[in-house]
């Protein structure tokens, strides 16, 4: 039987499609966990398998809302990996789709954002697990979150945490002492959370398979203090806790938002007091909650190797581990022997094994409460593993000794198809001798005489020397190559082929700026050099053989020479513009400060090139309309100028008319226009 989760579970995974939902589905489809589907709103009626290098074993398919997904696949349990300003709308919708088990592993939902969840809680049937929570993990059944499952063993220890790191390191010790888990269940360590220590005690409880409890709580809160009172009233099974943030100040949050001392309360002091009163093992540090909960069991609590079908034992029943006593179930008895006599005893000195041992050979009847079987180590009977198929059983007492040297007919070094040694026949194992079987002997040879070694004188080099050129016959049973390292015989790999081979003292020195025909830079379809000539690897110079050398031209005279000056650039110039005609043979594109360059002069003619001449259109004598015309079809057009041209301009002197006047007519007044204040009338 599992808690929350197991073999019935079908997985709706609420943010599916974010990078957090789709690694951590893939992971809990690969542990085995039915993965049913996927809530992403605007991406219902798709199929996904994943993305990037994250791809899921079979594809999931998408739903717009959790009460669409639960209809059509009937989904019971939902994981939430929404981001934080939407995790407690994401909770709600799955409450109100009736989904039994919610599991929210988001971090960092606001306080008000949990209250209206917290009173929908309170007025349904599901159980909400988190937020800020690992997950649940039922071993070998189901994953649900985050949790590693490679550390996880199936069991009968329950385990409880406000902590997800501190949960992985008590089931790593559990996990290493053989101790497997019912179910791991990570409440969170939110202040408001769907699930607390005594909510999940209450699962382990009622749980017959789970056969102690380790709950790990820290500061904060009054949830440790309310689960001991329970444990202390109606739980049976020994339970182990740990508190953290002993050394925590008040006042300050460590860790998790629940984890701070506020008003006095809360402290590690007064959960470990409250623990202890109720009868729970309190650890002092994470690293003994392993070998406590071991210490535990051994006290009086159902052993988990009881075979299966057996009653449970008497609630007082101890099974004890005293080691290496060993009955007639011990598994060396050879099969199809009658049984021993019931007093019979093997003896091995020490582990007293009870009818809980899961070494009872099936189908016996149970011991007798207090019946042992010895087995002393030394004494080997028929049923030792080494008897040669065939042969007849042993005498009851007779005993096959260990002495090593002894090399009897099963030998497996003995030759095959040689006769057998007789039966007292040794081989030693001299090791520098070297018999017909040696595997290094030559294919096709005729075998050694029986006492011929061969010696593994490292330098010799026999007819079987694997630098031996092919094709030439045998050297001489004495002959040896030495391995003088410049020596190059006629089978040198840097030899030319085609050539006659060397002589057979013809040695070829590897001083290395000498360049012989076979320099791999020689163009290829020249004649060979010389037999003395040595072609220098100056770098600047520049053979015919100069990679940059444009294709089609014709080769270099032998001595010319292309320096790698930087700034000139030859007509094998990358940059040289596509479809234009090659330079002539000698021009040069140089880049050097203020040199002219082939562009430049070709800017430079088609500027002094005659320019052809602009039309120009006068719009003096047009209307308003006409010249906006035209002068939009000016800014429309090259080579067209728009002016509006204005008649001369007259500088000759314009003399100035004489208005004359009678002499002082009576109501006349006089304006000299030449006065500076036109106000001025006297």
């Amino acid at each position: 039987m599992s808690v929350l989760v197991g073999k019935q579970t079908k997985l709706l995974v609420q943010g599916i499609t974010g990078s957090e939902g789709t690694f951590h589905t893939s992971q809990m489809i690969e542990y085995g966990t039915p993965v049913v589907a996927g809530v992403t709103p605007g991406k219902g009626g798709m199929l996904y398998g994943g993305k990037g290098d994250i791809m899921f074993k079979s594809a999931v398919p998408l739903f717009n809302s959790v009460s669409e997904a639960v209809k059509k696949t009937g989904a019971n349990t939902s994981v939430i990996f929404v981001p934080p300003p939407y995790a407690a709308d994401a909770i709600l919708e799955a409450i109100n789709a009736k989904i039994k088990v919610i599991i929210c592993i988001t971090e960092g939902i606001p306080v008000r954002d949990m209250i209206p969840v917290k009173h929908a809680l309170d007025n349904s049937n599901s159980v909400l697990i988190g937020p800020n929570c690992p997950g649940v993990i039922t071993p070998d059944e189901a994953k649900i979150g985050i949790m590693p499952g490679f550390i996880h063993k199936k069991g009968n220890i329950g385990v409880v945490s406000r902590s997800g790191t501190l949960t992985y390191e008590a089931v790593k010790q559990l996990t290493d002492l053989g101790l497997g888990q019912s179910t791991c269940i990570g409440i969170g360590g939110d202040p408001i959370i769907g699930t607390q220590h005594i909510d999940a005690i209450k699962y382990f409880n009622e749980d017959p398979n789970t056969h102690a409890i380790v709950m790990i709580g820290e500061i904060g809160g009054s949830a440790e203090e309310e689960a001991a009172a329970y444990i202390a009233k109606y739980v049976q099974k020994p339970v182990i806790a740990f508190i953290a943030g002993r050394t925590a100040p008040p006042g300050r949050r460590m860790g998790h938002a629940g984890a701070i001392i506020s008003g006095g309360k809360g402290t590690a002091e007064e959960k470990i007091k409250a623990l202890k009163e109720a009868g729970i093992f309190v650890v002092e540090t994470p690293a003994k909650i392993g070998q406590t909960v071991l210490d535990s069991l051994k006290l009086g609590i159902p052993a988990p190797k009881r075979k299966q079908g057996r009653p449970p034992r008497a609630e007082g029943a101890v099974v004890k581990t005293v080691a290496p006593v060993v009955t007639d179930a011990t598994p060396k008895r050879r099969p199809g022997r009658p049984p021993r006599a019931e007093g019979a005893v093997a003896k091995t000195v020490a582990p007293v094994v009870t009818d809980a041992t899961p070494k009872r050979k099936p189908g016996r009847p149970p011991r007798a409460e207090g019946a042992v079987a010895k087995t002393v180590a030394p004494v080997v009977t028929d049923a030792i593993p080494k008897r040669k198929p065939g042969r007849p059983p042993r005498a009851e007492g007779a005993v096959a000794k260990t002495v090593a040297p002894v090399v009897t007919d099963a030998t497996p070094k003995r030759k095959p198809g040689r006769p057998p040694r007789a039966e007292g026949a040794v081989a030693k194992t001299v090791a520098p001798v070297v018999t017909d079987a040696t595997p290094k002997r030559k294919p096709g040879r005729p075998p050694r005489a029986e006492g011929v070694v061969a010696k593994t004188v490292a330098p010799v080099v026999t007819d079987a020397t694997p630098k031996r050129r092919p094709g030439r016959p045998p050297r001489a049973e004495g002959a040896v190559a030495k391995t003088v390292a410049p020596v190059v015989t006629d089978a040198t790999p840097k030899r030319k082929p085609g050539r006659p081979p060397r002589a057979e003292g013809a040695v070829t020195k590897t001083v290395a700026p000498v360049v012989t025909d076979a320099i791999p830079k020689r163009k290829p379809g020249r004649p060979p050099r010389a037999e003395g000539a040595v072609t220098k690897t100056v770098a600047p110079v520049v053979t015919d053989a100069t990679p940059k050398r444009r294709p089609g031209r014709p080769p270099r005279a032998e001595g010319a020479v292309a320096k790698t000056v930087a700034p000139v650039v030859t007509d094998a110039t990358p940059k040289r513009r596509p479809g234009r005609p090659p330079r002539a043979e000698g021009a040069v594109n140089s880049t050097v400060g203020n040199e002219i360059t082939e562009n430049q002069e070709a800017k430079a003619k088609k500027e002094a090139a005659p320019k052809k001449p602009k039309k120009v259109i006068d719009t003096s004598s047009m209307t308003p309309l006409e010249r906006a015309i035209a002068r939009r079809r000016g800014r429309r057009k090259k080579g067209i100028t728009v002016t509006t041209a204005k008649p001369p301009v007259d500088l000759r002197p314009v003399e100035e008319p004489v208005v004359k006047f009678p002499e002082n007519p009576k109501n006349v007044i006089v304006f000299d226009s030449s006065d500076e204040n036109p106000n001025n009338n006297e």
